[in-house]
């Protein structure tokens, strides 16, 4: 599937497990049916995403691909993809039918979304693609000596992956669970013995399975979750395409993180324009999650570097970095140095109002810290005297920082990078000239796109 999410037909012969998630260990299905009680309204609510994304995990460490059953409009379709559901069924693609005939070959709305997913600039294919092995596969109804043909034409090779007529993969069969049978004196006659009945399926053991369009921390925590295991099969389209191993796998960590790095900020630390900018695109092309995006600034910066230097201008915004790490570092939030005095926080699937009150703890918080970095006179009168732009002298009130909030709601269009930078250089003036330093609009529309949503 995966990426581009196929609506569910007809699958003969295979068995769906309709919610309950732990019999999959009993039953080693091919498919397991997540019931529409998980999937209503998953993109407002986290521990439905939570749980849902588990039983994926676990069921594509299983081999087993998951339908998501019951999705009914974009949001939910694109939080089902997110966590890595394999299909989609419900009034999104079509209306139930009793009639085979009314059933479409293509569904154009899936398409169209597929299309918008496979805009984002963040994936790794790329990656993952110039690491896959093309190991040879195996059908499963193929003959056990072709088998055995196989491992002694491609001796390098201790494993095949299984795949079925449509090329699916089904596992992998591993020399070792042939050998008893071909190093023993009867092991290759009761194999050619009709009544003993062994084939492929028999030796078939499960073997994680990830699409293509995952991302690679994905695809390893996948291969983590089995010590055993030799690698993950890839597969685009649900078609298997090669094999990812253990050091394939660290390759492609060890790039990201070598890209991370080279982004990152040398004072500190923090991700740069690159990993912003990729964060951004995902939250534009990701309508199926709310987002907030958090613009920070510094006020009076300027003045304050050129009196006391250089270094306590540096000292005072690792003050803020070092804030923000405390305060929004989480898996559900982002947050980056753009460079400067300006820093950007981005907040996943989080209540809007909740967004907004951490940051405003956040603007409060490097308000009071920072004082430390002046004189005791300076913080006595709560101001200090510097040269302004023209080179007189003036009163400047302390650092301080401000803080543009701007909400990408549920179910919203897609809109271009532009227009978000617009609408957070509109919030950032307004900012600007609050007595609290802050500001939030939500982005409603493709134009026309703030509405100001006054101060938290």
């Amino acid at each position: 599937m995966a990426r581009k999410t196929r609506s569910l037909g007809g699958f003969p012969g295979h068995r769906l497990i309709p919610g309950l998630f732990w019999t999959a260990v009993i039953a080693q299905p091919d498919f397991i049916k997540v019931d529409r009680h998980f999937i209503a309204d998953i993109a407002a609510d986290s521990r439905k995403a939570i749980l849902v994304s588990s039983i994926v995990n676990i069921a594509h460490l299983l081999g087993a691909r998951v339908i998501a059953e019951g999705i009914e409009n974009e949001g939910e379709y694109f939080k089902c993809l997110n966590v890595g559901c394999d299909f989609v069924q419900g009034h999104l693609v079509q209306k139930p039918q009793q009639d085979a005939r009314l059933m479409q070959a293509h569904y154009p709305v899936i398409e169209e979304l597929a299309r918008r997913n496979r805009r984002r600039s963040d994936s790794d294919e790329q990656l993952i693609y110039e690491q896959i092995e093309p190991l040879p596969s195996i059908g499963i109804d193929t003959d056990i000596f072709r088998v055995f043909d196989s491992f002694r034409m491609h001796k390098h090779c201790t494993f095949f992956p299984v795949v079925n007529e449509r090329q699916e993969p089904q596992g992998i069969i591993k020399e070792n669970a042939l050998k008893e049978y071909v190093y023993s004196q009867y092991g290759r006659d009761l194999l050619r013995n009709r009544s003993f009945s062994r084939s492929i399926r028999d030796f078939t053991t499960p073997c994680p399975i990830a699409d293509i369009g995952d991302r690679a921390e994905r695809i390893l925590d996948l291969f983590s979750m089995d010590r055993s295991t030799e690698g993950v099969a890839i597969v685009k389209e649900m078609r298997y395409i090669g094999f990812l191993n253990a050091r394939s796998l660290l390759k492609i960590i060890h790039e990201k993180s070598l890209v991370a790095a080279r982004d990152q900020n040398p004072l500190t630390k923090l991700p740069g324009n690159f990993m912003i900018h990729a964060y951004l695109d995902r939250a534009v092309q990701d309508t199926g999650t709310c987002y907030t995006l958090a613009y920070f600034d510094f006020d009076h910066f300027k003045p304050f570097n050129d009196k006391y230097g250089f270094r306590e201008g540096d000292r005072a915004i690792q003050l803020f970095a070092e804030a923000l790490k405390r305060k929004l570092l989480d898996r559900h939030h982002f947050i980056g140095h753009i460079g400067g005095d300006d820093f950007f926080a981005g907040f996943a699937g989080t209540d809007f109002d909740a967004a907004c009150k951490a940051s405003a703890e956040l603007v409060r918080q490097f308000r009071r810290d920072v004082e430390s970095l002046y004189r005791p006179e300076d913080r006595k009168t709560g101001f200090m005297l510097a040269a302004d732009r023209e080179g007189k002298t003036r009163q400047f009130p302390l650092l301080s920082a401000s803080v543009a909030m701007l909400h990408l709601p549920l179910g919203r269009t897609v809109v271009s990078l532009d227009e978000i930078g617009a609408s957070l250089a509109d919030v950032k003036k307004t900012a600007k000239s609050s007595p609290d330093g802050m500001a939030a609009a939500s982005f409603l529309t493709r134009r026309n796109s703030t509405a100001t949503a006054g101060r938290a």
